[in-house]
């Protein structure tokens, strides 16, 4: 849940009214039940539902993350600062852009490729990879942004 709240810019002090953790899975439904009068105070929500997918009300924009066998959904509306939102993402998004086109440049010379040791070269690529998925993943976040709408 706090990498929900920190993916979609909930602030760190602002209490959620409700998030929703669901699953299919008996065991891990059971498992979250015990656990949710826990969970709450933890991540600022004040109402933690535990439910099926088919018990999930329609919530409007929200934001979503996966992890071991639960979805979390936590509605958005009311939550975020939209247009503070879309400038915090523009701005990691410049940043991003910067990080792929310097190690682009990097892996495009063929000097540096040549030279390199292959772990150099390697971890490059990777970086590159990494730059790219966040790029996805902001560009995703800007595009959930239009919901608001």
């Amino acid at each position: 849940m706090r990498t929900v709240r920190g993916e979609t810019g909930v602030k760190h002090g602002t209490r959620i009214p409700v998030a929703y953790l669901v699953s299919e899975d008996d065991a891990i439904l059971a498992a979250l039940k015990e656990v949710s009068d826990y969970i709450g105070p933890q991540a600022k929500t004040e109402d933690v539902r535990v439910v099926r997918p088919s018990q999930v009300p329609e919530l409007g924009p929200v934001a979503a993350a996966v992890a071991s066998g639960v979805e979390i959904r936590i509605p958005l509306k009311g939550l975020i600062d939209v247009e503070e939102e879309r400038a915090r993402i523009n701005k990691e998004l410049e940043r991003v852009a910067q990080d792929i086109a310097f190690v682009s440049r990097k892996l495009g010379n063929e000097k540096f490729v040549a030279k390199a040791p292959e772990h150099i070269v390697e971890k490059e690529r990777e970086k590159l990879v990494g730059f790219e998925q966040e790029r996805a993943t902001l560009m995703e976040n800007m595009e959930a942004l239009k919901a608001f709408e």
